[in-house]
């Protein structure tokens, strides 16, 4: 009886320490998208600046903001306002394959994923 006992705890121990891996794996995962996500904000909210900055107006929409672009005085090379983000169906998504929002009226660029509304 001693026996079985002492195997079983093994058991549950391995299990435990199988769940536990697991989740801090995911947890690492979740952790590292948010901070791609913030990077991405980031620069998709310096490109609206620059945007509002050259054009002296907000995008009007995040489309406009993709697709417009710009070059410096006497510079005959077109940049991006926004470059290098990954882009579905004309639709900016974040880390977490939500679309990231945009307000016209304000020019304010946010997250539409549930971890970080607020950001």
């Amino acid at each position: 009886m001693k026996i079985m006992m002492k195997n079983l705890s093994l058991v549950v121990m391995s299990l435990m320490a199988i769940l536990v891996t697991v989740f801090l794996f995911r947890m690492e995962v979740k952790i590292n998208s948010m901070k791609v996500m913030r990077v991405q904000l980031m620069s998709l909210r310096i490109s609206g600046r620059l945007f509002r900055a050259v054009e002296g107006r907000n995008p009007e929409s995040m489309a406009e903001l993709l697709e417009g672009e710009y070059s410096f005085p006497g510079e005959e090379r077109r940049r991006f306002f926004v470059d290098r983000l990954f882009v579905e169906d004309g639709v900016v998504l974040d880390p977490f394959a939500n679309p990231y929002g945009y307000d016209e009226t304000t020019g304010i660029i946010y997250s539409s994923s549930s971890c970080c509304e607020n950001w």
